[in-house]
């Protein structure tokens, strides 16, 4: 069992213990971007501090596995760089211009930097010039190996277009890190499939509490729901608020208009059975522990919910998307033993049955999973939610029992070792793959980004081939760190950069 934190501590030491790697770890909290960055210490006995230079990794690893990677985000990073960040090369640079001619201590170079410096190009301006918004990103994750992306999507473009900058590795985290928030529902009798959920008050259950950024669609949903006059069979988790947005105000769509203004009051239904309602759904019984429900509530399991409904709609982080990045709140209905439909990217149910979980193809039609238009996709589950919804209560029943083997099934698998371990197994053939395709690569371009800055940061910056004393002594170190790693890239290092065979001759 995992939790975050214990996670990157396991992959540290599994696979990056014994390595020269940097890895960068991020908390998001439901941000939308790269909030809390932390920079994970080398774990080095010896000083990291060589003669006044930090300490190089090999590579660094990137665990982007918690949210969907967003490369709008990362593509912001050129623009938003600041010395207040934890990426050491772009300090450097920095650094670099701020001291401008005072970098130089000999008396040689002094007089060099003098005839010189009027050829002298703005260290970051060099930079911003010679990458675009993606190889930007290798002053931020710099080393004499490619980088490694640890991510939890499937089928991802955005994935597909960091792979100029970064080798993939894929985790089903989520798999992993659900079974440690539920592993004690595995305990709760009442999270047992049940046949008596068929003739619950309410036949769906949906969770629509957050609604932007990628959520946006669930609006579109709770509107196409309302359309269909098939709200009052749903038990709802419906925020009017989130993120500080009021859902009007974040889109065209009024829910509220489909409602007219009774004469009580002068409110509309959508407040009476769609707010109200929701409060009054979501009362706890006489006795019960009050639990505070917010849009960061997926990781919770509210029995009263799944005792008073009988079929969850799983509405995903991701839905307008042909990425697949299935969260703990795919596995909320599997935990509470409930059948359940997926609001969610085109292959989600293939990918579950990949897993070793089971469906109900053979209950309701389960088509919608290979549409990959999002706006027919969710009208295919609409239009499964309708025929369920108008079934009687003798032929409902009917279907629900076909339902229970499936749901039982699924909970059993969910909290067994062959599920961890095909995660696990997953996770350790693609993070060596990842090592061998560094090997592979660092024939190709030997050195790296770490040598690629060095070559620009000491000559092409300054538009000189003259060795200033303390690049010299910079560059003679990557080269003896290159060569104690590996005599072939140093071979090869050699042969690629002028400056390397130089300083040799010069040793």
């Amino acid at each position: 069992m995992f939790s975050a934190n214990n996670f990157y501590q396991w992959t540290y030491e599994t696979y990056l213990k014994d390595k020269v790697f940097s890895m960068l770890t991020y908390h998001p909290f439901g941000s939308r971007g790269y909030k809390n960055l932390q920079k994970w210490d080398l774990d080095q006995s010896a000083d990291c501090d060589i003669n006044g230079f930090d300490f190089l990794s090999h590579s660094s690893v990137l665990m982007n596995d918690q949210e969907p990677v967003l490369l709008d985000s990362m593509t912001t990073w050129k623009k938003e760089h600041t010395p207040d960040n934890p990426f050491d090369t772009i300090i450097q640079i920095y650094q670099r211009i701020k001291q401008d001619a005072d970098l130089w201590h000999s008396e040689a170079d002094k007089a060099k930097w003098e005839k010189e410096k009027h050829k002298f190009k703005n260290t970051v301006e060099h930079f911003l010039s010679i990458t675009d918004d993606i190889s930007f990103m290798r002053l931020m994750f710099p080393g004499i190996l490619k980088p490694i992306l640890v991510h939890s999507e499937l089928h991802s473009q955005d994935v597909k277009q960091l792979t100029q900058e970064f080798i993939p590795v894929y985790v089903f985290w989520h798999g992993l890190i659900s079974r440690d928030w539920y592993r004690h529902w595995r305990h709760n009798r009442k999270c047992t499939p049940n046949i008596k959920r068929a003739n619950a008050d309410k036949r769906f259950l949906l969770y629509a509490r957050a609604w932007t950024g990628s959520r946006a669609y669930r609006l579109n949903f709770v509107e196409q729901i309302i359309k269909e006059d098939l709200y009052s069979n749903f038990k709802y988790n419906f925020f009017e608020l989130d993120n500080g947005y009021y859902y009007r105000e974040y889109t065209d769509i009024d829910i509220a208009s489909y409602f007219p203004p009774t004469e009580k009051n002068n409110s509309t239904k959508f407040v009476d059975q769609i707010l109200l309602g929701h409060a009054k759904d979501n009362q706890k019984p006489t006795g019960s522990n009050d639990v505070t429900v917010s849009s960061d509530s997926s990781a919770y399991i509210d029995v009263n919910d799944y005792e008073s409904t009988s079929i969850q709609i799983v509405a995903e982080t991701l839905f307008d998307t042909e990425k697949i990045h299935l969260t703990e709140k795919t596995f909320q209905p599997i935990v509470a033993g409930q059948p359940f439909l997926t609001l969610a990217p085109p292959g989600t149910l293939k990918t579950l049955r990949y897993y070793g979980f089971h469906t109900f193809d053979h209950v309701w039609d389960e088509s919608y999973d290979s549409i990959v238009d999002p706006d027919k996709r969710m009208q295919a589950v609409v239009e499964q939610i309708k025929k369920l919804n108008a079934l009687d209560a003798e032929q409902f029943n009917k279907v629900y029992e076909k339902c229970l083997a499936v749901c039982e099934h699924n909970k059993q698998h969910f909290f067994s070792d062959s599920f961890e371990q095909q995660i696990l197994t997953e996770y350790d053939h693609n993070f060596k793959r990842a090592f061998e395709q560094q090997q592979e690569i660092a024939l190709k371009d030997p050195g790296g980004s770490r040598f690629w800055i060095a070559d620009e940061i000491c000559f092409n910056c300054y538009q000189t081939d003259f060795f200033y004393e303390k690049d010299q002594f910079y560059l003679k170190y990557l080269l003896s760190t290159i060569k104690e790693y590996s005599e072939e890239q140093y071979q090869a290092i050699l042969k690629q950069y002028w400056w390397a065979q130089r300083l040799e001759e010069l040793s």
